[in-house]
């Protein structure tokens, strides 16, 4: 039942109108005299209507009291009055009443303006409702949502409209000056055609802002509008850009950085990019096609061991692998290298190191170093040789000494015989006979002697502290028969086909005396080791050649494969390591020679033997 509140200064017609709204079957909450009676009802009861009379007996008239039921209260009014003059008319339709009926009045037109009254009141509700659930509709969205007239008038506006220009109660005041003059009207209207909107940079707030507007037609309140749907890519340009600045950054960092680097996916281990670093050290173009596998560069085995060494965290290290470029070159390199997101995906990032050098200078202390320890061995060696040398010295000096003395003896006692007993027989043979043996024993005795003694000499001489320079003057010719004496066991073991030849008159040379018999005997035991039988060839072969001397080592042996010949000289290569073998003598023979400002060639064929020929400046 709607509730009805009546205001008449005439009680008696006040109550009349009461008795015939109760009988039209609404409820009257109150029939008021006085506007403060009348506006203490409304908080009390709230009716659905207000009958009011412009005429009260107060210093305010139904007018005024309808205006300050307005500002706080949606209630309906109806006028009821004997006033029809225009002016009046006037000032009642300022307060928007929902009726006006003028005294007096029959129910017909109480009930005409009542229901008139109560059907407008609700299909204001359920306008205002339905206007409520589309701001809602509008507020929810993530857009700034704009309706607008085609003048540019604002009509209607979401929350987020709002927040995006900063200012409030926009409608009714023109989008060109809300957006700061761009995009005008005539190009919002343009935009229509355009499915995916369009861009504007607009100054908004005194900021300037990217936004991407699209537009549609939309009817309101029975006219044409335009909805304008803004979406403020402002942060995503910026973020946008900031990204792309970044990336420019790292590639251009990348690009440029001095150790070799590529990036490579993470999945299929594809190549993404180089830097010019990385493309030097392995000697190949930027402009080649990516995604191809990064093994391509490094070698399956490198790859293998980076993700094999990979930790929780694809972080990796892996150092001294073996490498070579596209031109052949072999070099050692160690790997290091994480997971990195990059152009929104994920990278593993190698670096490469080049450690060639290192591992050079490595390989030459562990040269030096073996070099020291043969050394040391040299001199223990020495120091064991003295030794001997003295403890064989010894004895042999008696053998020498009393050899001598029988030969003087039984040459005085084979002359007695001759005389007392001339053609005596001493076991089945003349006397002559045995003198002849027993001189040739005695003679055998002694030579052996002497070779020991040699021998000896030989020994001492080898084995005996170096001296430190190289300007010692040297008869080549003698050097090299000392170093042959020292073999001649081993060599009379080996072949029976040896064959030493020196030139006469051959020049002096300045060097050191032991360093060069190391270098002969060095050479001359691996030719002996070199030939398969016992009447293979070895010969050596000393002669001058334009103020040089030239010693010629050739044997008829297995030879040296071609692949081996250029490494031959390397510190540590060596063919014979099951036979104890160290790599060391011809690379120390090398050194050695070159100290001297001497050459070694070596030239071999496999199966046919080989020739090391050197050459050592003679004096002036």
């Amino acid at each position: 039942m709607k509730k009805i509140l009546i205001v008449e200064d005439e009680i008696i017609i006040g109550l009349d109108v009461a008795r015939r709204l109760g009988k039209l079957g609404y409820q009257v909450t109150e029939t008021a005299t006085r506007p403060d009676q009348a506006l203490e009802s409304i908080k009390i009861d709230k009716p659905d209507l207000i009958m009011m009379d412009i005429n009260l007996k107060s210093d305010i008239d139904g007018v005024e009291l309808a205006a300050m039921i307005r500002k706080d209260n949606d209630i309906p009014v109806i006028y009821m009055t004997s006033y029809s003059d225009g002016s009046m008319i006037d000032r009642a339709i300022q307060t928007e009443p929902y009726g006006y009926i003028i005294k007096p009045y029959t129910d017909g037109m109480l009930i005409a303006s009542l229901r008139t009254a109560f059907a407008r009141k609700e299909l204001e509700n359920k306008n205002r409702s339905q206007h409520e659930m589309l701001q809602g509709v509008m507020d929810n969205i993530s857009d700034s949502i704009v309706l607008i007239r085609g003048s540019g008038e604002i009509i209607r506006t979401n929350s987020r409209f709002s927040e995006l220009v900063g200012a409030d109660n926009l409608v009714g005041k023109n989008i060109e000056d809300v957006l700061g003059g761009s995009p005008d009207i005539e190009t919002l209207h343009n935009i229509g055609s355009s499915r995916s909107g369009e861009m504007f940079t607009a100054k908004i707030g005194g900021a300037e802002k990217s936004i991407l507007i699209h537009t549609s037609d939309f009817v309101w309140e029975g006219r044409k509008s335009t909805l304008l749907t803004i979406t403020d890519l402002t942060e995503i340009i910026a973020v946008r850009s900031a990204l792309s600045d970044a990336e420019q950054r790292f590639t251009k960092i990348f690009r440029k950085k001095m150790i070799p680097a590529v990036l490579v996916s993470c999945e299929g281990m594809r190549l993404f990019e180089m830097n010019d670093a990385f493309a030097q050290l392995y000697k190949v173009s930027q402009d080649v096609e990516a995604d191809i596998s990064i093994s391509e560069y490094i070698g399956s085995e490198a790859l293998k061991a980076v993700e094999q060494s990979m930790d929780a965290d694809k972080s990796f290290r892996v150092d001294m692998i073996r490498q070579k470029d596209k031109e052949g070159r072999e070099f050692f390199a160690n790997f290091r290298g994480k997971r990195v997101e990059f152009d929104s995906a994920s990278f593993f990032l190698f670096d490469v190191h080049d450690v060639t050098e290192q591992v050079r200078i490595s390989e030459m202390e562990r040269e030096l170093q073996q070099k020291l320890i043969h050394a040391n061995k040299m001199t223990s060696l020495g120091t064991l040789v003295s030794g001997v040398a003295h403890e064989i010295n010894n004895p042999n000096n008696f053998i020498m000494f009393n050899s001598s003395l029988l030969v003087d003896f039984w040459s005085d006692i084979f002359d007695h015989l001759d005389d007392k007993t001339p053609g005596q027989s001493i076991g089945n043979m003349t006397l002559a006979e045995f003198r002849s043996d027993i001189e040739e024993l005695m003679h055998g005795i002694i030579n052996g002697s002497e070779r020991i003694k040699n021998i000896v000499q030989d020994l001492k001489g080898f084995a005996k502290t170096e001296s430190s320079g190289y300007s010692e003057r040297l008869n080549i010719e003698n050097t090299l028969r000392t170093s042959v004496r020292i073999l001649e066991h081993q060599i009379s073991k080996t072949t029976g086909n040896f064959i030493m030849d020196i030139a006469p008159g051959l020049p002096d040379v300045n060097g050191n005396e032991q360093k060069l018999e190391q270098v002969f005997i060095n050479i001359l035991m691996n030719a002996l080791e070199a030939v398969a039988s016992g009447d293979s060839l070895v010969e050596v072969k000393c002669y001058p050649s334009a103020g040089k001397v030239v010693v010629d080592f050739t044997d008829k042996g297995v030879g040296i494969p071609s692949d081996h010949l250029d490494r031959i000289t390397e510190p540590f290569f060596t063919t014979r390591q099951n036979c104890g073998g160290t790599g060391l003598g011809l690379s120390i023979a090398y050194a050695i020679i070159k100290e001297h400002k001497g050459v070694i060639d070596i030239s071999s064929t496999p199966g046919e033997g080989t020739c090391v020929r050197i050459q050592l400046p003679g004096c002036e």
